[in-house]
């Protein structure tokens, strides 16, 4: 009723009455019902704290709805009440408590030592809560990151994936995400295989350090070849080209999977608009083996391109799309 109940003569009053009932479950429904309904101030914080721990669904939901609404306009009335209910480390309470600070986002930064201290103490599906509430809270990473890092070695793939996308949000600390990273490249789950390789295509030049991992990827006949293939295009960030990035591509171009030489193809074509110098003539080799008209027409269209000098030139930066959610395929 306090759901749906807004607006309605007679609802608060049919809910009030059950105020005084004996069954503390209910009582906090009430409490939960009535300040859906506009019933709210800082008396029904201490309920909605309890109501957080409440094995009911609906009403750790609706409670969580609230404390989120009156953390927004004053976080002080709601932040020691949900960091003492963090530290408890007992599930839904904590977890629920978790949720709650990250819909507050910035303004519940003076939680984080308390949410990355509870990562070691709780079970999965609350360990993938508190990387999620990190990664919207934590601004600078300086708890956020060193969690991160730990959830990369979490036996659960959903744990690595929010880990890596927290590391993309604080791709711009190099030297502390980098290592986290390549190591990333091995991931058992190919996804998350795949969403390293684009974090590391974004950080681009500065990310140099995964070049062998990479071209090792791109070699590897028993790869995913949609992880070969993004490992591929990955290559055209580094620039300016090492030897072992063009040797990679030049192998690449020439070889017996057609769908591997034209994303070689289009990598060179990128690296070719800074460096044309260094990448006509492998992509006229490649030319001279081709056999089917796909990378023959590929290959053309590329060294045409660069005689011309149009196109667009890779700078390292992901795209205007890729900076705001990075594809998953």
């Amino acid at each position: 009723m306090g759901k749906v109940g807004k607006g309605f003569q007679g609802v608060e009053e049919a809910i009030g009455k059950f105020a005084n009932d004996p069954d503390q479950l209910t009582k906090i429904d009430v409490a939960v019902s009535l300040a859906s309904l506009g019933k709210v101030d800082d008396s029904v914080i201490p309920a909605m704290l309890e109501a957080l721990g409440s094995k009911e669904e609906e009403t750790a939901k609706g409670a969580a709805r609230i404390l989120a609404d009156i953390g927004a306009a004053n976080p002080d009335k709601v932040l020691p009440g949900l960091m003492a209910a963090v530290d408890k480390g007992e599930d839904p309470l904590s977890r629920n408590s978790v949720r709650v600070l990250r819909q507050m986002k910035t303004q519940a930064m003076p939680a984080l030592p308390r949410i990355a201290g509870l990562y070691d103490k709780v079970d999965q599906s609350t360990r993938v809560e508190i990387t999620e509430a990190l990664r919207a809270i934590d601004a600078k990473g300086d708890y956020a990151i060193p969690v991160m890092i730990k959830a990369l070695g979490s036996s659960d793939s959903k744990d690595r994936h929010e880990a890596l996308m927290g590391l993309y949000r604080f791709r711009t600390k190099v030297e502390l995400v980098i290592d986290p990273l390549i190591g990333a490249l091995k991931d058992p789950d190919t996804e998350n295989q795949f969403l390293a390789v684009r974090i590391l295509r974004g950080i681009g030049p500065q990310a140099m350090k995964a070049v062998p991992s990479l071209v090792q990827m791109t070699e590897s006949s028993n790869s995913n070849l949609r992880i070969r293939n993004a490992a591929i295009e990955a290559l055209s960030s580094f620039t300016p080209p090492t030897r072992e990035v063009l040797d990679a591509l030049d192998k690449a171009v020439k070889d017996g999977d057609m769908d591997v030489r034209l994303h070689a193809v289009g990598s060179l074509r990128r690296i070719g608009y800074l460096y044309p110098d260094q990448v006509t003539p492998l992509l006229k080799s490649g030319l001279e083996v081709a056999s089917d008209e796909r990378t023959k027409n590929a290959i053309n269209s590329a060294l045409e391109r660069l005689k011309s000098g149009t196109g667009k030139a890779s700078t390292g930066e992901p795209s205007k799309r890729e900076g705001k959610q990075l594809p998953s395929g």
